[in-house]
C-alpha cells in the first residue's frame, strides 16, 4: 500500500474514536443466547408494567395475577386503546375537514338615528 493511503485510514479512524484511542464494539447478538435474553426482556416488561403510571399494565404484567385475569385485562387495555386511536383519527379527520359552524352575514343600514346628547355642568360648585 502506498504511504497517503495508509495515513487517510488512520486519520480516518482517529477522527471517530475519543481521543484516537482504539474502541470496540460487541456485536448486536452477543450477550447470552436467545432464551436468557427473552428472560431479561420479560423482567424489564414486568419492572417497566410495575412502576408506570400508565393504569391497568401492571394488572397485565403481574407474574402473580392468574392468566385468565391478566387476559381479560389484556382486553380491556387493548380495547380502550383501539377506541383512543379510532377517536383521535376522527377528531383530526374532522378538523381537516374545515368544517364551517359561524355564518356571518353583513347588514348596512341606510339610515343612522342621531344619538343622543347630554350636556353635563362642569361647574364644581352648584
Amino acid at each position: 500500500m502506498e504511504p497517503s493511503k495508509i495515513r487517510r485510514v488512520d486519520a480516518f479512524e482517529k477522527s471517530y474514536t475519543p481521543n484516537g484511542q482504539n474502541t470496540r464494539v460487541a456485536a448486536p447478538n452477543s450477550p447470552g443466547t436467545m432464551s436468557q435474553r427473552y428472560q431479561r426482556f420479560r423482567s424489564s416488561l414486568q419492572e417497566y408494567g410495575n412502576s408506570a403510571s400508565f393504569h391497568g399494565l401492571r394488572f397485565v404484567t403481574d407474574p402473580l395475577a392468574n392468566k385468565p385475569r391478566r387476559l381479560i385485562w389484556l382486553c380491556l387495555l387493548t380495547a380502550c386503546l383501539a377506541v383512543l386511536v379510532y377517536q383521535i383519527v376522527d377528531r383530526v379527520t374532522h378538523f381537516y375537514s374545515y368544517p364551517v359552524t359561524v355564518n356571518v352575514k353583513v347588514n348596512y343600514n341606510t339610515t343612522l338615528q342621531f344619538p343622543a346628547v347630554t350636556i353635563c355642568n362642569q361647574n364644581a360648585f352648584k
